[in-house]
């Protein structure tokens, strides 16, 4: 019996058949599947950046409306901000250096923008002194930052942005004692007045102690004994007597106000003390018909209201940065080296004003600080300063809520009559 060939491979070619149609229809299913993923995953990526790029107009425009300058009045210049982040690549690390660039970009009067704030720098020393001192009722108050309010409570004589109530009697009180020490009289005519002859003595007890230091070390730090000096001054007008060099209680006193910032999770009795604080507060003040936050709401809109400077408008409630360290690096003045006698005239008989208003150590206007100390400048006779063998000196701080130098060590030698 012969059989045909087809008659065999018939029912293997149907089933053949029937598994490639039911292979095809699952791979097509899985196909279709995955497209339908990727339309789907092509769309959110489509959706979310239209929604980023509609954010981002609705945002520009929302500034451009809000910015309306008045007339006579011109939009301060400076760099474009990135959304949400603004300048904050461009500034840096090293903000005064940076800024310092822009300045000579865009001029002594510019906006910059950290993060969604907006921020005016000024540099300049006649920009700087027209708005910290003709205008230093519009300009007080400025920067209200958070880490300001930190600080004792906001009402420090440094570093406060309440302008009047608590911090203008305080500092009041601080100016007071200031001028009765520099109008008492010394105790020897050599003296002009008692805070002379107090710092002086200071002085001495500093190169004393450098001699000691430098013959039992060989080096010693600018922090460490130039702080406490400068501490016992202090001591001397609040409390009337001065404190070793080696006093424990006033070395951990200097070395707090260093770490202050580094220090968290304080928790002792202050809870309990502000409570107690806050209680006597309410007791005091429970005749008075206007809250404490109403005044100070008030005195912000005072001192905090839209103002102009150099012809630019400057609306409310923005954050004024003063560039001190371009004006004390100013390239004009030999700023690089110590060199005091610049201060004075020709025949040193009297102070040279037009080098003097180059440098603003101890700030300007309302806000200046309340006391400057010929320390150094006493000691300088005797004494000379000299960078570690082998090591420069570096004159980059370390940034934070003041520029602080880097710490360090130096040699103190004593100047022969040559010198």
């Amino acid at each position: 019996m012969v059989l045909n060939s087809s008659a065999l491979f018939l029912p293997l070619l149907l089933f053949k058949g029937r598994f490639d149609h039911r292979l095809s229809r699952n791979h097509w299913s899985i196909f279709n599947s995955r497209a339908e993923a990727t339309v789907i995953g092509a769309v959110s990526v489509s959706e979310s950046l239209v929604a980023m790029v509609t954010i981002c107009l609705a945002y520009l425009i929302l500034k451009c409306f809000n910015d309306k300058i008045p007339e006579g009045l011109r939009r301060l210049p400076g760099p474009k901000p990135l959304p949400i982040i603004g300048n904050v690549l461009e500034v840096g690390s090293r903000p005064y250096l940076s800024l310092t660039a822009m300045s000579k970009r865009y001029g002594d009067v510019f906006q910059i923008q950290i993060g969604m704030r907006p921020v005016v720098v000024l540099s300049g020393s006649d920009t700087i002194r027209q708005a910290l001192i003709k205008q230093g009722d519009d300009f007080a108050g400025r920067p209200d930052l958070p880490s300001f309010r930190l600080i004792n409570d906001g009402k420090s004589l440094a570093f406060s942005t309440d302008q009047a109530g608590v911090w203008r009697a305080r500092r009041k009180l601080a100016y007071s004692a200031l001028r009765s020490f520099s109008t008492l009289e010394g105790t020897t005519p050599e003296y002009s007045c008692m805070l002379e002859e107090h710092i002086c003595k200071e002085g001495e007890h500093l190169i004393k102690q450098l001699k000691t230091v430098m013959q039992a070390d060989g080096r010693f730090d600018p922090f460490r004994h130039i702080v406490v000096s400068v501490a016992n001054v202090i001591c001397g007008m609040c409390f009337g007597r001065r404190y070793n060099h080696d006093d424990e209680e006033l070395l951990s006193l200097v070395n707090l106000s260093d770490e202050f910032g580094r220090v968290d999770n304080i928790r002792d009795i202050t809870d309990s003390l502000i409570d107690h604080c806050e209680d006597r507060k309410l007791d005091e003040n429970s005749n008075i018909q206007m809250s404490d936050e109403k005044i100070v709401g008030i005195v912000n809109d005072l001192f905090g209201a839209d103002t102009s400077l150099n012809g630019y408008y400057i609306p409310k409630d923005t954050c004024v940065f003063i560039n001190q360290w371009q004006i004390n690096h100013d390239p004009c003045g030999k700023t690089r080296s110590f060199v005091p006698d610049r201060f004075l005239s020709s025949d040193g008989s009297e102070v040279n004003k037009q080098e003097g208003e180059r440098v603003m150590v101890f700030g300007m206007g309302k806000g200046a600080a309340s006391e400057s100390l010929p320390l150094l400048g006493d000691h300088r006779p005797e004494t000379a300063l000299h960078a570690m063998p082998g090591q420069k000196a570096g004159h980059d701080p370390r940034y934070g809520l003041t520029m602080k130098h880097k710490r360090c060590h130096l040699r103190a030698t004593m100047r022969t009559n040559e010198e």
